[in-house]
């Protein structure tokens, strides 16, 4: 019994003994405070920690100027596009008909004033030989001069309709990638009050900005020109550089 006791002490203490030394112990929590390192010198930084968002530098929202329904979509989310190209289309049947309703009032015009002028240089003609009265070829030269301008207004319309029946179809303003499309094929668009925005074309995703808001204990410390690193969440393991390019009031 004595020898079962003896041996349970020893492994008692053989067990305190590693418990003491063993690095989570006692003795391994003193000795982890401890650390040595040569003597160097070194530069103290002061870091400004700021978050944001990120966009492209030039982003253009490619709008319709006309009402109507969309009729066709050539474009779509990544899609490059060039300047002029053609990204959708609205349809053109009722601005068509407005064009051909112009064309007419144009031509019934054109036809009134050339009467007018005949009627005019006849009345003339006639006052010549004093054979009407002055009052009869004033009135004839009043409706000549009210049609005259009326042919102006009547070409006005017809341009004007000509652009509207041009602007359904719409175009890319820029180069650049399609990042984002808010309709889709039969949609109605209306731009009684704003243009509606069809694409969000952004022109070089190559050249990004950062909008960040910085604490005002900080803004101090920005100066344009100084050399920035950031992170995204989509790429956590780069490090990204750029250049502080304003600082905005």
């Amino acid at each position: 019994m004595k020898r079962v006791l003896l041996l349970a002490g020893a492994i008692f203490l053989a067990g305190l003994g590693l418990w003491y030394f063993l690095p989570g112990g006692r003795g391994g929590e003193e000795a982890g405070k401890y650390k040595t390192a040569l003597v160097d010198r070194g530069d103290v930084a002061m870091t400004v920690t700021a978050t944001g968002t990120i966009s492209a530098v030039t982003t253009v929202q490619v709008g319709s100027q006309v009402s109507g329904i969309i009729a066709a979509l050539y474009a779509d989310f990544n899609t490059p596009v060039t300047k002029g190209q053609l990204v959708a289309e609205l349809d053109p049947t009722t601005f068509e008909a407005a064009v051909a309703q112009r064309r007419a009032d144009v031509e019934q015009s054109e036809v009134r004033l050339r009467n007018a002028r005949v009627q005019m240089l006849r009345q003339e003609q006639l006052l010549a030989k004093q054979l009407v009265a002055q009052a009869d070829y004033d009135l004839a030269k009043a409706d000549f001069d009210a049609l005259e301008a009326q042919i102006s207004q009547v070409k006005a319309a017809l341009l004007q309709a000509q652009t509207n029946l041009g602007y359904t179809r719409i175009r890319s303003p820029i180069d650049g990638v399609v990042v984002q499309r808010s309709v889709e094929v039969g949609q109605t668009v209306a731009a009684s009050l704003q243009a509606p925005t069809i694409f969000t074309i952004a022109e070089d995703l190559r050249r990004m900005e950062v909008y960040a808001s910085v604490d005002e204990a900080d803004i101090g410390r920005v100066r344009v020109g100084q050399e920035v690193t950031f992170t995204v969440t989509s790429f956590p393991a780069d490090t990204f550089r750029g250049e502080v390019k304003q600082i905005r009031l």
